[in-house]
């Protein structure tokens, strides 16, 4: 009877020495405290799918640049210019056109409308000690821009946002975060000028 005491004593006194930060509703609330209602950002990242790294520049109302090797993507929030850097041509249209699940709506919208559903203990993609995080909506009905699942994975030091799984029906996209940056002093004028010997394309 004493040994089934003892065994039991330890057991609890292992689960409680589990770190706080590793109870899924304790570290979701810790990372959205971190990364709540930012106003704006700044995002260097690789698209792991593509073997594409960029940089995002964002804004809440739907403003970007997104610069890429190949391309630069910028919104202000009514209108879209893609411009294709090798063939020098630039295509207009309307923001709802191409409106879809993008790592800066993470950020505005997604983190706090999903809800943790378990967490682990594992490496992120570039190898560094982390939390990973499961994040789904509430009901399938909730989902935003098709988005039904999130695996977000932090830094077990800081719980910086170190990777980011956005999973839809159709695709999956990774992205391995470099750098974070929120409410920066300054964001470039989110517009585009193309250059006087470009190609327009205009779709609106």
């Amino acid at each position: 009877m004493k040994t089934i005491l003892l065994i039991i004593l330890m057991l609890f006194i292992a689960v409680n020495a589990l770190p706080a930060q590793y109870d899924k509703d304790l570290l979701y609330k810790n990372i959205s405290e971190k990364y709540k209602n930012p106003k704006s950002l700044i995002l260097k990242f690789k698209l792991k799918e593509m073997n594409v790294n960029g940089t995002i520049h964002a804004a809440a109302g739907n403003k970007y640049i997104l610069d890429l090797s190949d391309r630069i993507i910028v919104s202000n929030g009514e209108t879209i210019w893609n411009y294709d850097k090798f063939k020098n041509s630039v295509m207009i249209s309307t923001f709802e056109s191409l409106s879809s699940a993008s790592l800066e709506k993470f950020f505005f919208e997604i983190l706090v409308k999903y809800y943790p559903v378990k967490v682990s203990k594992e490496n992120s993609s570039n190898k560094r000690p982390a939390y990973l995080m499961l994040l789904e909506p509430a009901k399938p009905s909730d989902a935003i821009e098709g988005v039904k699942q999130i695996k977000l994975w932090a830094s077990v030091k800081s719980l910086d946002i170190v990777s980011l799984a956005i999973i839809s029906n159709s695709q999956t996209q990774t992205f391995d975060i470099e750098k974070i940056e929120i409410n920066p002093k300054s964001l470039p004028s989110f517009s585009f000028t193309a250059p006087k010997d470009a190609k327009i394309i205009d779709l609106r």
